[in-house]
């Protein structure tokens, strides 16, 4: 994929030191350490080429020239970054667009011209997008905390609103009623403060299971697919294709609307089923998932 890689994203779903230790530089398309004067003036002066590449990107945008493959996590709204990056890099130098999301949601990428990559294969077969898994960080496993107390009857929840939080209001109702313990956390589609990313490990660490909730027509695994994998936790899904895949076994993996709700709370209680578990991770670790897009 090239020696020196940049990663842009909108987001720190993971840490930039995790993505640094793989030798990756990753930033947020927007510095995000600014107040929120600056922010304000930001969102009105965005759209302007000169205050954007002078003011509001972060240290990436100066080094553009020296990176071999530029890979943007695909958003909404960021027509004059992709612009930005096609002006002020070469031709030799590669540029991937990829959808960490189901199309629908951020269709506008789709009109960029890099190259463009999918976590979904439906998307990929329907888009003509080239495929490559979701990923995620095996040194994370050393990370979650041990020290925190493990509840076996308890289901973990966190994600933005995306048009679920009845379903996820009506889940958590019918898990209530069932004696089986609850901690969901949702966030309104916009919201910009989020918890961090050690304080869901945390989370996670506390919980027997994760609600994993696929969006309508999505076939790509989510991260929560990810986390249940790398840190041995139960799985409650809704994404009925998950039993087409590799690592899926009925004493790992709940699918809802598939399987018996009557049996959940045995399913909690069941031993974790750990075999082959360390070839899935090392399946979709970071460094496996970068050089998929060398085929």
């Amino acid at each position: 994929m090239g020696n020196k890689v940049l990663i842009l994203c909108n987001t720190n779903v993971f840490p930039s030191r995790l993505f640094g230790q793989r030798g990756v530089d990753f930033y947020q398309y927007f510095n995000a350490e600014i107040s929120f004067a600056a922010k304000i003036l930001r969102r009105l002066t965005l759209s302007v080429a000169f205050f954007r590449r002078n003011f509001w990107y972060g240290k990436w945008f100066n080094q553009l020239g020296g990176y071999d493959t530029i890979l943007l996590f695909a958003i909404n709204d960021i027509k004059d970054v992709v612009k930005d990056v096609e002006k002020f890099t070469k031709s030799g130098q590669r540029k991937i667009i990829y959808f960490w999301d189901p199309v629908f949601r951020i269709s506008e990428c789709l009109e960029y011209p890099f190259e463009k990559w999918s976590f979904d294969v439906q998307d990929c077969s329907k888009y003509k997008l080239s495929y490559n898994s979701t990923f995620y960080f095996k040194q994370i496993i050393s990370e979650v905390q041990l020290s925190v107390k493990l509840d076996y009857n308890s289901v973990y929840f966190i994600g933005l609103d995306k048009g679920r939080r009845k379903l996820i209001s009506e889940i958590q109702e019918t898990l209530k009623l069932m004696g089986i313990h609850t901690h969901f956390i949702v966030f309104d589609d916009n919201a910009k403060e989020r918890i961090s990313f050690e304080e869901n490990l945390k989370n996670i660490s506390a919980s027997n299971a994760i609600l994993d909730l696929s969006q309508q027509d999505q076939s790509g695994l989510t991260v929560r697919v990810m986390e249940s994998i790398f840190l041995a936790k139960k799985l409650i899904t809704n994404n009925s294709l998950i039993r087409e895949q590799a690592f899926y076994h009925p004493d790992n993996i709940f699918i809802i609307g598939k399987d018996d709700m009557s049996e959940l709370k045995t399913f909690l209680l069941k031993p974790y089923c750990e075999q082959h578990v360390e070839s899935f991770q090392d399946f979709f670790d970071f460094d496996n998932w970068m050089r998929r897009f060398e085929v």
